[in-house]
């Protein structure tokens, strides 16, 4: 394939991933209409995208299921369309049919798929139950880069739906915590410096939540040490810097707590001016 049209196709999947949420089926569609023509690795993006589209989003795996009976064997046997197949069977049935066809590297990737899409559905608890079966087994020594991508990103997502719920139980607390350390753990062998830094922020921000602010500054100060090991741009630096802040405020505001009440007049949260 050209560089053009593999510039084109980078393209189109970009837009679609900015506009999957807002546009959901103007996406899956604009996806679904040019998967016939892709390359095997373009496939796999294709369908990532048109899965999450279809499920996490649409909530229609029956669209899904229509779009995989419609294509050719020599597309319908790809590895991501296989994945494809068992997840939107288990949407539509609740039931998960024999993967025995699968590689196992792919049958772990299929609980990590189906956990982030119980993630973007808002279903935090079946997300953590299938994040875990996902991880059975897996050693970040040996893993695989697709599978381990696939765990960081559902790790970071389950992660961000914890962190926006107004109330947690300790257990949610954990879980949230717990999907932050394996998008951290995974981002490390799958991605690079930005993306271990990004995981960085995410944990730390989670640690935040769970009112941990001790562990929460190591992850800080490290989210901001990647920064300045790799010379990043002003936008990383910015997170890495306004994290620092949020941490010691509420370092601030516990050590405030502490001190007795004849004193605690004085300890005014500074002016940023």
């Amino acid at each position: 394939m050209s560089n053009n049209k593999e510039q084109d196709f980078n393209s189109l999947l970009n837009q679609g991933w900015q506009k999957h949420e807002s546009e959901p089926n103007a996406v899956f569609d604009s996806m679904a209409s040019m998967l016939g023509s892709l390359e095997p690795e373009q496939t796999e993006s294709a369908m990532t995208l048109l899965l999450h589209t279809a499920i996490g989003h649409l909530y229609a795996p029956d669209k899904l299921l229509h779009l995989l009976s419609s294509l050719p064997p020599n597309r319908a046997n790809l590895p991501s369309s296989l994945r494809a197949q068992v997840l939107a069977d288990y949407f539509q049935t609740k039931k998960l049919s024999d993967m025995s066809h699968l590689a196992t590297d792919d049958q772990h990737r299929v609980f990590a798929q189906i956990a982030n899409e119980y993630a973007a559905l808002k279903k935090t608890a079946q997300a953590s139950q299938w994040l875990t079966m996902a991880t059975e087994g897996v050693s970040t020594s040996s893993v695989s880069k697709p599978l381990a991508r696939a765990l960081a990103i559902t790790g970071n997502n389950l992660a961000c739906q914890f962190e926006g719920l107004e109330e947690r139980s300790i257990e949610q607390d954990q879980q949230m915590i717990k999907a932050a350390q394996l998008a951290l753990q995974f981002w490390r062998v799958a991605g690079g410096w930005m993306q271990e830094e990004r995981a960085e922020y995410r944990l730390a921000m989670s640690f935040i939540k769970a009112g941990r602010y001790e562990e929460a500054r190591t992850h800080a100060q490290r989210c901001e040490a990647i920064c300045i090991e790799n010379n990043a741009d002003d936008f990383e630096r910015y997170f890495a810097s306004d994290l620092l802040m949020l941490v010691h405020f509420h370092l601030a505001q516990s050590h405030k707590l502490k001190v007795g009440e004849d004193l605690r007049e004085y300890c005014e949260t500074s002016s940023l001016d």
